[in-house]
C-alpha cells in the first residue's frame, strides 16, 4: 500500500486518509473459502488495530476513516465476509458506519443471497446487517430514500428465504437469518426468550441488539412488511417444519420464534398455529411423550407460554394431568411442568398443587427444585395455597411436628432433612424422642448453604404470612446468622428478611438484636458488607444507632479494611462518634424520606397496605 512508502513526516498526516488504498490488492480466485491474500489481510488487520486504539484526532477524522474502509469493501462484501478474521472486523465497522454505507453493504450481500445466508462465516455478518438495517428503519434521522432501499433489500432477502423455507429452517446458518427476519419484519424482540442452548455466543450477542417495538414508526414499517410476514406464517406451520422442530435442534428455535412473535404481534393467529401444532403432536407420539424429549420439550414449553387459558386447560386435562407426577419427576419433563405451573390459572393451579404437594419430598429427592420454586412463585402470583405450601415444605424436610418447625429455615437453606441436619439415624433403633432431644442439644453449625435453598427461602419471605419462616431465622445463633450474611447464597436471605414488605419492624429489631456482636465481622466480608447495606437501608433510627454504636468502637480497623471502609462512609461512623446530634438529624431525615416514599406508594408488593404488615 502507498501509505507504507511515505516518509515519517508525511505519515503524520491524518490517520484516516492512510486507509485510502493507493493500489488495490489483488484478489486471486481460489477454491478455499475465505481465502484473502497477504496484502488484503494486512490491510484489514491494520484497520482492526486502528479501531482498537481509537486515537482519532476528531470525530470527523473517524468518520473519514470508516468511509474510506467501507468504500474498499464495495463489490467485495461476499468474499471479505467469508473470512473469519475480516468478518469480525466488518461487523465492528458496520456498527459505526453511516446509514448509506450499511444500505450499500446490504445491497452487496444480495448479489449472492444464498451464500450470504448459508455460509458458516458470512451468515453472521448478514445477521448483523439485518439488525442494523432494522434499527435504521425505526430512526427518524435516516433519509427516506435510504429507508426505501433498505426495505426493498429486506424484502428481497425475505423472498429468497421463502423459496425453500423448509430447507432454510433446517440449515445450520440460514435458520438464524429466518429467525432474525421474523423479528425484523414485525419489530418484536423475542430472541431472549429462547433456550440459550440453541444459540452460539456470537448469536447471543446479536440477540441483545434486535430492536424493540417503537409505536408510530413501528406501525408504518410493520404495515410495509405485513404481506411478507404473512407468507412466513403461511409456510412455516406445515407438517415438515413441525416434524423437524420436534426432532431438530436447528429447526426448533424457528418455530419457537414464530410462536413468540405471533403471541405479541397477532395473538389470534398464534392460537391457530398452536392448534395445528397440538393436532400434529396428537397424531404422532402424543404430547406427554414429547414432554420427555430433550428437543421436543422446548417446543412444548413454548406452546404453554403462548397458548390461551382455554388451550392450557385443555392441554392439562387431556394430556398432562394423568401423568403429572411422572413428568414432575422426569429429568426433562419437569421443565414442562414448571412452564405449566407458571402459566396456569388459579383454579388449574389448585388442582396441580394438590397433586404435587403430596409428592414434594420425592421432587426434592430428584433434585427438581425448579418445580418447588415454580409452585412458590405461583402461590405468590395467585395469592393462594401459601399456608399449605409451607406445611408441605415442612413435611418434605421432616420438620412438620410443632417442636421441629423452628428449624425449618436452616433445613431449607442447607437442603437437608431434619435427621440429616442433626445427624440422627433416620428410622434406626436409637431414634427415640429422648435421643433426638440429646442430639439437638449438640452444637450444629450452619454449613453447606445452597443456592436453591436460598432462592426458596427468599420466595417464602415474600408470602403474606412469614411468621414461621421469620421465627426460624431469628432462632438461629448469632454466629449462624453471621455465616449466612457472609455467604454468597445465604446473604440474599438476610437481604430478603430486611427488605420484605411482609416482615414487620419487630422482626427486624429481632434480627439486629440477634446479630449483635457480629456486625464488625460481617462488615469486613465481601458479601457481608452488602448485607449490612440492605439492613441499614430499611433500619429505623433506633436500629441504626445500635449498629453504629457497635461499629464505631472499631472504626480504625474498619477504615483500613477493603470492605469495612464502605460501612465507615455509608454509616457516617466518624460523625456518629464526633457529632452525634448532627448524625441523629441526618438519619432521622433519611428515615422520614423513606417512610414518605412508602406512604406515596401505599401498597406493598403483595397488594396489602403497609399498615397490615405481619409482626
Amino acid at each position: 500500500m502507498a501509505a507504507h512508502t511515505q516518509s515519517r513526516k508525511s505519515a503524520q498526516r491524518s490517520k484516516a486518509h492512510t486507509f485510502i488504498k493507493g493500489s488495490e490488492p489483488q484478489h486471486y480466485d481460489t477454491p478455499k473459502l475465505g481465502y484473502l491474500d497477504e496484502s488484503t489481510m494486512g490491510y484489514y488487520k491494520r484497520v482492526q488495530q486502528q479501531l482498537a486504539e481509537d486515537e482519532f484526532p476528531s470525530e470527523d477524522e473517524k468518520v473519514i476513516f470508516v468511509r474510506n474502509v467501507m468504500n474498499e469493501t464495495a463489490g467485495e462484501e461476499i468474499k471479505l465476509g467469508q473470512n473469519q478474521t475480516v468478518s469480525r472486523i466488518l461487523e465492528q465497522l458496520l456498527g459505526i458506519a453511516s446509514p448509506e454505507q450499511i444500505s450499500r453493504f446490504l445491497d452487496g450481500l444480495l448479489t449472492d443471497s444464498t451464500t450470504a445466508c448459508t455460509d458458516r462465516i458470512l451468515s453472521h455478518v448478514t445477521q448483523t446487517v439485518l439488525i442494523l438495517s432494522a434499527n435504521l428503519l425505526r430512526s427518524a434521522a435516516v433519509e427516506i430514500h435510504i429507508k426505501e432501499a433498505i426495505s426493498k433489500n429486506i424484502g428481497k432477502l425475505s423472498e429468497a428465504m421463502l423459496v425453500d423455507i423448509v430447507g432454510n429452517t433446517g440449515h445450520s446458518y440460514a435458520t438464524h437469518i429466518v429467525r432474525t427476519l421474523l423479528e425484523v419484519l414485525t419489530g418484536v424482540k423475542v430472541s431472549h426468550k429462547l433456550s440459550s442452548r440453541s444459540r452460539s455466543k456470537r448469536q447471543e450477542e446479536k440477540a441483545s441488539h434486535v430492536p424493540e417495538t417503537n409505536e408510530k414508526a413501528e406501525e408504518e414499517i410493520t404495515s410495509n412488511f405485513k404481506g411478507l410476514f404473512q407468507q412466513f406464517c403461511t409456510q412455516l406451520p406445515c407438517k415438515e417444519v413441525f416434524e423437524n422442530s420436534l426432532t431438530s435442534e436447528i429447526t426448533s428455535p424457528v418455530l419457537q420464534t414464530l410462536l413468540f412473535v405471533l403471541h405479541e404481534y397477532e395473538n389470534a393467529q398464534c392460537q391457530d398455529v398452536c392448534k395445528k401444532l397440538l393436532k400434529h403432536m396428537k397424531r404422532c407420539n402424543g404430547l406427554p411423550e414429547y414432554s420427555c424429549d430433550r428437543l421436543a420439550s422446548r417446543v412444548v414449553e413454548c406452546l404453554l407460554s403462548v397458548a390461551s387459558e382455554k388451550q392450557i386447560v385443555r392441554i392439562y386435562d387431556k394430556h398432562l394431568e394423568p401423568r403429572l407426577v411422572e413428568l414432575a419427576l422426569h429429568p426433562v419433563g419437569n421443565f414442562v411442568i414448571q412452564s405449566l405451573i407458571q402459566h396456569s390459572s388459579q383454579e388449574q393451579f389448585k388442582s396441580i398443587f394438590e397433586v404435587l404437594a403430596e409428592r414434594l419430598e420425592d421432587i426434592f429427592a430428584a433434585n427438581h427444585v425448579g418445580i418447588v420454586t415454580s409452585l412458590a412463585t405461583a402461590c405468590i402470583r395467585l395469592k393462594t395455597k401459601q399456608k399449605k405450601y409451607i406445611e408441605a415444605v415442612m413435611k418434605a424436610f421432616h420438620c412438620y411436628e410443632p417442636e421441629r418447625r423452628v428449624h425449618v429455615a436452616p433445613l431449607i437453606l442447607t437442603m437437608s432433612t431434619y435427621e440429616t441436619y442433626f445427624k440422627l439415624e433416620e428410622g434406626g433403633e436409637n431414634n427415640t424422642t429422648e435421643n433426638k432431644k440429646v442430639d439437638e442439644s449438640t452444637d450444629v453449625a450452619l454449613e453447606r448453604q445452597t443456592l436453591h435453598g436460598s432462592v426458596l427461602l427468599q420466595h417464602l419471605l415474600s408470602f403474606e404470612n412469614t411468621a414461621s419462616i421469620v421465627a426460624s431465622l431469628l432462632n438461629l445463633k448469632p454466629r449462624d446468622l453471621a455465616a449466612m450474611a457472609c455467604d454468597q447464597s445465604g446473604s440474599h436471605v438476610i437481604d430478603a428478611l430486611a427488605r420484605s414488605a411482609a416482615v414487620g419492624e419487630k422482626s427486624r429489631d429481632g434480627l439486629i438484636t440477634q446479630m449483635k456482636g457480629q456486625f464488625v465481622h460481617v462488615t469486613m466480608d465481601k458479601y457481608g458488607s452488602r448485607t449490612l447495606e440492605s439492613i441499614w437501608s430499611t433500619a429505623t433510627l433506633k436500629q441504626k444507632t445500635s449498629i453504629a454504636a457497635e461499629l464505631s468502637a472499631r472504626v480504625d480497623q474498619l477504615s483500613s479494611d477493603r470492605f469495612g471502609r464502605y460501612a465507615v462512609r455509608n454509616c457516617a461512623l466518624q460523625h456518629f462518634k464526633q457529632r452525634r446530634k448532627d448524625w441523629d438529624e441526618v438519619q432521622t431525615r433519611t428515615s422520614k424520606k423513606r417512610k414518605m416514599f412508602n406512604d406515596i406508594i401505599g401498597v406493598t408488593g403483595h397488594g396489602k397496605l403497609n399498615a397490615k404488615k405481619s409482626k
